[in-house]
């Protein structure tokens, strides 16, 4: 059986953006529709597992030109399929990783926006945070923009407020 998963692309600017209300780039967040079985796909999901190392580092580290660090989570939907959501204001406690959802669920009855919660680490598939406003991690935001059209990728690049390099 096919299932698909969910994830939001914009969601992660909520907390990065301050050119626009967070309530309205809520209300503009676009979530795509990818097959489980999309190799790409589960390959930057894999990737971003295996390096999250870096983000740890990084995210001890803190330096000030580092910025919106976020994780982003499977949530099991009512429908047999995958819901991916990004969390952001994330925060460590005794050695535990928390975040606070920053998409408007869609199909998932597991969390809400703005609920504070704990992460599995293990399960996660991706992360990210900019540095001097340039993208590290993003691994799923980079597949799905790759397969935008050319005008769709400068849309989009305009929307962000900040650099993916390639």
């Amino acid at each position: 059986m096919m299932r698909s998963i969910l994830l939001p692309l914009l969601g992660m600017f909520l907390f990065s953006c301050n050119t626009k209300p967070v309530k309205d780039k809520i209300e503009t967040d676009k979530t795509f529709s990818v097959s489980a079985e999309n190799e790409e796909m589960n390959l930057a999901m894999a990737k971003s597992k295996a390096t999250f190392k870096e983000f740890e580092a990084a995210f001890k580290e803190k330096k000030l030109e580092d910025e919106s660090f976020a994780i982003k989570i499977p949530f099991h939907t009512p429908n047999n399929s995958v819901e991916h959501i990004w969390l952001g204001d994330v925060f460590t406690k005794e050695n535990k990783w928390y975040g606070v959802v920053n998409n408007m669920p869609e199909l998932t009855k597991e969390v809400n926006l703005g609920d504070t919660i704990p992460l599995d680490i293990q399960g996660l598939s991706d992360w990210m945070y900019l540095s001097k406003g340039v993208l590290k991690g993003g691994n799923t935001i980079r597949v799905i923009r790759n397969q935008m059209s050319t005008q769709e990728k400068k849309d989009f690049d305009q929307s962000i407020g900040f650099s993916i390099l390639e």
